[in-house]
C-alpha cells in the first residue's frame, strides 16, 4: 500500500481529471517523503497525516483558499494560505501551484510515521481572500510572486537578468532632421525588492542636410531605478536614472570649396528613462520606452563662422526593440 502524506479534497465541482493529476503531481514533488492523492481515492481504513481542503472564491478561479490540517499526538494544527492568480495565467499551471503550496506547507509540518488521519478543515463560510500571504519563512513553492502579491505560476519564473536591445530617434540640434541609431541595455533586478541596477550603450546618427552638416552621438552610461509589474495584463515596467557620458561629434562640408571640418568632445549627462515590456515573465518581450536627458551646456556648430546648429542641452529619444530574460 503507498505512503499517502496528504488527502486532498478540491471540492465541488472538482477539477478536469488531467487538472486534478498536475494537483497531485506538483503536491508529491514538494514532499520530502510520501505522496498525495485525492480525498476520494484513500482507501477504507488508511491513515493519511494530513489533509488539505482547496476553495475557490470566484467562478474565474483566480482566488483560491488552502487549508491543510494535520493531526499530533494531542492537538489538530491548522494552517491557511490564500493566493491570487490573473486572468491570463494557465489553468494548468494555477493547479500545479496550489499544489506545490500544499506540498510545501505538509513537508515543512508533517515528518515521517506522524500519527492518525487529521480531519478535514472546515473552511470559515463567506470568509474574505487575502491576497499575497506568502508561506511559510517567507517563501513560495517553486514559484515567485510579484511585488503585488500575486502567485507567478511556475512556467513563469521571475528571471532577475535580462537584456534588451532596439531602436531609438530623437532631436539632436535645436532645429532640422532628428538622429537615428540603436541601443542595448542589460540589468539586474531584484525579486525580493522592486530595484535594479542597469547599463546600457548607444549610437545616434544625423545624416549630412544641406547644408553639409551632419553629427552622432556615443553615450556609455549606467545607474539603477524601481521596476514593477501589472500581472493581470503581463505587462512589465521600470523607472531609471543613470549617469551618461555623451561623445557629441560633428562634421562640415563647404559644398563651394570642398572642404571638411569635423571635430568631437565628451559630455557628462543624466538621464532619465521609462520602458514597459510585454508579455512580462516570458523569454522574449516587446519594449516600448522614452528617457530625456540634461547635458552640461550647450555646444554651437559653426559653419564658414556662421553659427547654423546648436546640441542642445535638454532632450529626449524614444525607443523600441525586444526584451530577452536570461536563465
Amino acid at each position: 500500500m503507498p505512503l499517502f502524506a496528504v488527502a486532498i479534497d478540491t471540492g465541488p465541482p472538482p477539477p478536469p481529471p488531467p487538472l486534478a493529476q498536475v494537483l497531485v503531481s506538483a503536491c508529491t514533488e514538494a514532499l520530502a517523503e510520501g505522496s498525495c492523492v485525492l480525498a476520494g481515492k484513500v482507501g477504507e481504513g488508511q491513515a493519511v497525516p494530513a489533509q488539505a481542503v482547496v476553495v475557490w472564491d470566484d467562478p474565474d478561479r483566480q482566488n483560491v483558499r488552502i487549508w491543510v490540517a494535520f493531526r499530533r499526538e494531542t492537538s489538530v494544527d491548522r494552517v491557511e494560505r490564500t493566493m491570487r492568480f490573473g486572468a491570463a495565467d494557465d489553468p494548468a499551471e494555477r493547479w500545479r501551484t496550489v499544489g506545490l503550496m500544499i506540498g510545501t506547507l505538509v513537508g515543512r509540518t508533517v515528518g515521517p510515521g506522524a500519527p492518525g488521519a487529521a480531519p478535514a478543515p472546515t473552511p470559515e463560510p463567506g470568509a474574505p481572500a487575502r491576497p499575497g500571504r506568502r508561506p511559510p519563512e517567507g517563501r513560495a513553492p517553486r514559484g515567485s510572486r510579484s511585488a503585488g502579491g500575486q502567485a507567478r505560476p511556475a512556467g513563469r519564473h521571475h528571471r532577475p537578468v535580462w537584456a534588451s536591445a532596439g531602436a531609438l530617434t530623437g532631436p539632436g540640434f535645436d532645429s532640422g532632421m532628428w538622429r537615428w541609431g540603436g541601443w542595448l541595455r542589460g540589468g539586474y533586478a531584484f525579486e525580493s525588492v522592486p530595484l535594479m541596477f542597469c547599463g546600457a550603450v548607444s549610437y545616434a546618427l544625423r545624416p549630412e542636410d544641406e547644408q553639409g552638416l551632419a553629427a552622432h552621438w556615443v553615450s556609455v552610461g549606467g545607474g539603477g531605478g524601481v521596476h514593477a509589474s501589472v500581472p493581470s495584463v503581463r505587462l512589465g515596467l521600470d523607472a531609471r536614472l543613470e549617469v551618461v557620458a555623451d561623445r557629441f561629434g560633428v562634421s562640415a562640408a563647404d559644398k563651394a570649396t570642398g572642404a571638411e571640418e569635423s571635430g568631437s568632445h565628451w559630455r557628462p549627462a543624466a538621464r532619465l528613462g521609462l520602458d514597459a515590456w510585454w508579455p512580462d515573465g516570458e523569454i522574449a518581450a516587446a519594449t516600448l520606452g522614452t528617457e530625456g536627458w540634461a547635458s552640461s551646456g550647450t555646444t554651437s556648430v559653426e559653419l564658414r563662422g556662421v553659427p547654423v546648429a546648436q546640441a542642445i542641452p535638454l532632450g529626449f529619444a524614444l525607443l523600441a526593440g525586444i526584451r530577452i530574460a536570461l536563465p
